[in-house]
């Protein structure tokens, strides 16, 4: 059987003999991740405070058709909660001497 590959105008399906066009930097190298040690970990506190006006924030620019101030509080809501359970979890096996 002699399968040909698909055609796409405008889109050209050769293989360049790479995987992935780009391939993004290790996380550790973002510039996000190199402003705060690894081992000072996230003030819980301060993320805490600052996700539901982010959240708004990121919503009404690029979700303009989809927000609602109660939307966005929702989904930061959620947000929180997942992150409570996470940090509550870490905290708890660390307690118990679990990584």
């Amino acid at each position: 059987m002699n399968a040909k590959a698909p055609t796409v105008p405008g889109l050209d399906l050769t293989p360049t003999g790479h995987a992935l066009p780009y391939i993004p930097e290790p996380p550790r190298e973002h510039p996000e991740n190199t402003t705060a040690r690894p081992s000072e970990g996230v003030d819980f506190g301060k993320l805490t405070a600052a996700l539901p006006e982010v959240v708004d924030e990121a919503m009404r620019e690029t979700l303009p058709d989809y927000y609602t101030p109660e939307k966005a509080a929702q989904l930061a809501e959620g947000a929180l909660a997942n992150l409570r359970e996470m940090y509550e979890a870490k905290a708890a096996a660390t307690a118990c001497g679990v990584r």
